[in-house]
């Protein structure tokens, strides 16, 4: 293991939206499991919010940033960011 370089970069909020994010855009499209991804989601927000020093409008304030780096990464949901980019910027 690599102790030469932390665990988490950047803010806590930061860290939190990234894996909101990808729950919200990745994995199987289908209904069923976009509704279980959603549930679960909102459930995970709930706690880390709760547990951490992190609001919830924290998170959403930066998603957006977060999705804009993720869509320079590439990757299979990129279709999706691209619609949530375009749904967050109005």
């Amino acid at each position: 293991m690599r102790t030469d370089r932390p665990l988490v970069r950047g803010h806590i909020a930061d860290v939190f939206a990234r894996t909101s994010l990808l729950l919200r855009v990745g994995g199987d499209p289908s209904v069923a499991a976009a509704a279980l991804r959603r549930a679960f989601r909102r459930w995970y927000l709930s706690e880390y919010c709760r547990l951490t020093v992190v609001t919830t409008r924290q998170v959403r304030a930066w998603e957006l940033p977060v999705a804009a780096a993720r869509l320079t990464e590439g990757g299979p949901e990129s279709d999706r960011l691209r619609a949530f980019v375009a749904e967050r910027l109005g």
